[in-house]
Formats: C-alpha cells, structure tokens, sequence
C-alpha cells in the first residue's frame, strides 16, 4: 500500500511529530510505502518527496501587523490554493491509496483536503489536539481550562485574546475556524477521525463531529526500544515541556512541604526562568536539567522514584506517560482528559485533582517511602504499555480503517 503521510512538521517537535515519524516507521516495516507532505525545513527527514513541500511558514514569529506578511499567512490558516496544487501534483505523480492527515492546521491549511478529495485519494486524520472545535487547539486559556468555542461560538477566542495573546491572531484563527465550520471541509473530505483517546472523541463529538465518523485508537509505543528500571530510584521526576498548561509550578508548591524529596525538571520552555526563580525564591529541592534526550534522559527516567505529569489542560493521552509505563515507573498525573484512560489509580500509578498542590503533595506521600508498591505499581505499567499500547494492535487498528477508508 501506498499510504501519503501529511503533518505540518516532517522533523521532532512535539507528541504529534513523534508519533508521524514513528507511524512512517512502522508503515514501513510491514512493506507499505510512505510519501510525506509538509512544509520546507532544513530540519526535515530526508525524503524525495521534499520538492512537492510548500514553502515554510512559522506562524508563531510572523507579526501580523506586517501587512506584507498578512496573505501569506491567511491563506494558510483558512485556505491555501498554493498548497492545493502542491498535494494534486503529489498525488498525480505518487497515486498514493490512502492519505493519513495530522496536524495540518496554521501552516498548511485544510485546502489539502479538498485537493485529496479532487485526486480521489481517500483521507483518514488522527485528531491530536481540539483544533477543530478550538481556535487556539487546547481548550485552554488564561491559565484555566475553557470550553467557550466547544460549540461553535468563536468569538470568545477573540474577546479573551486565546492566540498568542493577540486580538490580531485570535481574530484570523476564529474567522478561519468559522469558515471551515460553515464550509464543513473537514467532514466532507475526511472519512473517518481517529482519536487517541476517548475523552477527546467525546469532545469532537460534542463539538460537532458525527460519533460514525470517529474510531479511538490508543498510540503505540515499542516496548523493546525501553530498557526497564523497575527498582525505585532517588528522585520524584517530571519531563517535558515547561509551560503554564503543563503545570509545573504546582509540583513545585507541592515540594515546598516535601524539602526531604529531591525532584528533577527535565526540558525547556516558555516558563523556564519563571520556574527556576521560584525553586530559587522557596529554595526548593530541586534540579533543573534543561533540554535533554537520547542517553541522558533515558537513564534520567530509569532512575527516577516516581514520574510526575501535573498538568492542568485536558490532555488527550500523552506519550511522555507512556514512555514512563514502557520504562516500568509510577506515575502521578492529574485526573485530566485522557490521563485516566492511561493511569488506572491504585495500579500503575496515582491520580490527583489539577491545580491542587495539596492533594499532590499528599499522593506523593503516600507512596514515596513503599518500596514494593512502586515497584509493582512500575510493572503494572510496563505491562499495560506490552499490552495495550503494542505496535502489532495499533498497526492492525489502522489497517482497518483505512480499508473501511477505500470503500467508503
């Protein structure tokens, strides 16, 4: 099979570009061909398909109120004819069976969809985050989780300035998000929504979506890439991105009544500094790593205590807790989204309520000093990830959706 692989980003820079790069792998042990579309990057894979890419775009650094600048990216955000004949021309010249689309929002835009559709290319779309029924993607705003646009009325992005602070941006990602509502260019042209957890289809569908059109299919993860350290380790560790949403400033009041418990912060961030002068001001017992991967973080994980995952949005099922099962420790993790559909509390780990430090604090406790309950708690996770999050389930899942795709 000839499957095109469509996603914003052909390089590493966050869960979904993972699990792209990993799905072109997987893809491609079992015999099937993958042609990428993206952007242009000079961080990109290398691929021969780059010369169909689509010029990049960074939309996080572009100032809209460059006027020079302002077609370019609106045509982008709401819809690109450029990007159009880029995927006809692929498409023409590949005749790829299915198309499996990402995150395309912001820098490619849904016109790839209609020109898929004109190529008569099947599309299937794994839903990473809530953009479809969300302006800013992540039901979350002004530190809090919101869920004023869930049901079409985006203006609220724009009176609460919902993207990147800006009522410039917030305006271009509501009107854009009207127009794809009222055009319904993604449920015309996309035949089935895959959904990594079910919390998340739940919202699609709340927002909109018809349930027929959505399959949940959990991601993978190889447990013969992670190397297992169930024996419990020194400190309590959280890793990824440093941000408000992810919050860690509430670990880290949490560690004001734990001075005996060392904790580490692996990654970077807008809210690094901010983070680093708080552990400094309360003088916590904390360590900040910085930006770390390969080598360094793995042995990072595999000696940690416990694994912290305190973030306050509604996550869809992120892969830094399945990463943490795979390496066979325990988690902590808010009671968020799709987190209880990864932690069952009491097994593999413990659940607490967001944005409460106090009732972290207290899971921590509970099971810091239990040697034989983390560790079991640890295999219990290494057992979950085996079972139900294995690539041989997850490549067989796909398999029948995108035949269900070709008949449609």
């Amino acid at each position: 099979m000839r499957i095109l692989l469509a996603n914003k980003y052909f390089h590493m820079v966050g869960g979904a570009e993972r699990y792209v790069l990993n799905l072109k792998d997987l893809m491609e042990s079992h015999g099937h061909e993958v042609i990428p579309f993206s952007m242009e990057d000079s961080r990109n894979e290398h691929t021969e398909y780059s010369r169909y890419f689509p010029s990049n775009i960074d939309y996080a650094d572009v100032s809209l109120c460059r006027a020079k600048e302002f077609p370019k990216i609106a045509g982008r955000v709401i819809y690109s004819p450029g990007v159009k004949r880029k995927i006809k021309a692929l498409t023409r010249n590949t005749k790829p069976d299915i198309a499996h689309i990402n995150n395309i929002y912001n820098q490619l835009s849904p016109s790839l969809l209609s020109g898929l559709k004109e190529s008569g290319v099947p599309a299937v779309m794994t839903v990473h985050d809530y953009h479809l029924v969300c302006p800013n993607h992540s039901l979350f705003t002004n530190g809090a989780v919101c869920e004023k646009c869930l049901h079409g009325n985006y203006s609220n992005a724009v009176l609460r300035q919902c993207v990147k602070d800006s009522v410039a941006a917030s305006a271009l990602c509501a009107l854009a998000s009207y127009i794809h509502l009222w055009t319904r260019i993604y449920e015309k042209n996309v035949r089935t929504f895959i959904t990594p957890s079910r919390f998340i289809a739940e919202k699609m569908i709340e927002g909109g979506l018809p349930r027929e059109s959505i399959v949940t299919i959990p991601p993978s993860i190889d447990p013969s890439a992670y190397t297992p350290e169930p024996h419990p380790g020194k400190y309590l560790l959280y890793f990824g991105r440093l941000s408000p949403e992810k919050g860690i400033i509430d670990l880290l009041k949490a560690a004001e009544e734990l001075p005996h418990i060392p904790i580490h912060i692996a990654g970077t961030g807008p809210q690094e500094q901010e983070l680093q002068e708080y552990a400094k001001e309360k003088k916590l017992n904390t360590t900040f790593t910085g930006f770390i991967d390969g080598q360094r973080l793995q042995k990072e994980i595999q000696d940690a205590r416990i694994i912290a995952a305190p973030s306050r949005i509604q996550e869809n099922l992120p892969f830094t807790i399945l990463e943490a099962m795979a390496y066979g420790k325990p988690v902590i993790a808010t009671r968020q989204g799709g987190i209880p559909e990864l932690i069952e509390n009491g097994k593999n780990g413990l659940l607490c309520e967001p944005g409460n430090p106090t009732n972290l604090q207290e899971k921590i406790t509970e099971i810091w000093d239990d040697d034989q309950r983390l560790e079991k708690m640890g295999q219990q996770g290494r057992k979950n990830a085996e079972q139900k999050h294995s690539p041989k389930n997850h490549y067989a899942k796909l398999m029948k959706v995108y035949a269900n795709a070709q008949k449609k």
